[in-house]
């Protein structure tokens, strides 16, 4: 997938991390603000995944006991769907 396309996939679809960007990003800064590892506004569109959300998943990935890497990929975004 490339990034022209970005707006139109889901979290899961391809492996996120930081410094890229789409509508996959946004779902997992809400799902992240929903679990308490992230504080700010819910967003819309196209997010940055930023130093922030790599904290807030390396946090999540630690509880979930996971690879706290910061990478979003299939287990930890499994995970981040219950």
């Amino acid at each position: 997938l490339t990034d022209t396309n970005a707006s139109e996939i889901n979290l899961g679809d391809r492996i996120l991390k930081k410094g890229m960007q789409g509508s996959d990003v946004t779902q997992l800064k809400n799902i992240l603000i929903d679990k308490k590892y992230y504080t700010g506004t819910i967003g819309t569109g196209n997010t940055y995944f930023d130093e922030a959300i790599e904290k807030a998943v390396i946090n999540f990935q630690k509880d979930a006991g996971v690879d706290a890497d910061g990478i979003v990929g299939k287990q930890t975004a499994d995970l981040l769907k219950k």
